[in-house]
């Protein structure tokens, strides 16, 4: 009897040890998937191009661009082609003639490519360009880059407190409450 029993105890130890084990393997198997989910996460959180009005950020790095630039990158994320003709309408002032504002256009994509080469350390073309297969004046250009875009919403900057005078005392008398200001509006 001594020896069944003895079985039993063995049987159940090795039972707990294995199952223990298991429990060991899930629980690495469980933690390595976290680590490499948060590496995927991180990594394409980090392989990402912000576009703000003013600046692009990738990497901690930071570089200014101006208004236009901002657009045809706008219009790029949302299309992957962009025109001379849609830049044109991006570029287009009253006070320049409709010519020169053609003249501008290569050199303005070639300032956006220099800021975005130099922002990602990468030597390779950020635009191609191509001619328009039905008008052969028109140029296209491509972004060639698998960069994820992401335009932040704007947010909106802190609103600064107006304040009125009391409509009761438009003067700002003392005696009314020392001349309490109100929020409100002009």
């Amino acid at each position: 009897m001594s020896f069944s029993f003895c079985h039993y105890s063995l049987i159940t130890q090795k039972k707990a040890l294995y199952e223990s084990k298991k429990m060991s393997k899930l629980i690495y198997l469980l933690l390595f998937l976290v680590v490499i989910g948060v590496l995927y996460f991180l990594n394409k959180k980090y392989n990402t191009l912000y576009v703000h009005h003013n600046y692009l950020s990738y990497k901690n790095k930071k570089i200014g661009i101006n208004n236009s630039e901002y657009k045809i990158l706008k219009v790029l994320h949302n299309e992957t082609i962009i025109t001379t003709n849609n830049i044109h309408h991006i570029l287009s002032n009253k006070e320049l003639h409709p010519n020169h504002i053609y003249r501008l256009i290569p050199e303005v994509m070639r300032d956006l490519n220099k800021t975005l080469v130099l922002l990602l350390a990468n030597n390779n073309l950020v635009f191609s360009v191509s001619k328009n297969k039905l008008d052969r004046r028109i140029r296209e250009y491509t972004f060639n880059l698998n960069i994820r875009m992401v335009f932040p919403l704007a947010t909106e900057k802190r609103k600064k407190k107006k304040y009125v005078i009391s409509e009761k005392n438009s003067q700002f008398i003392p005696k009314d409450n020392f001349g309490k200001l109100e929020d409100g509006r002009f």
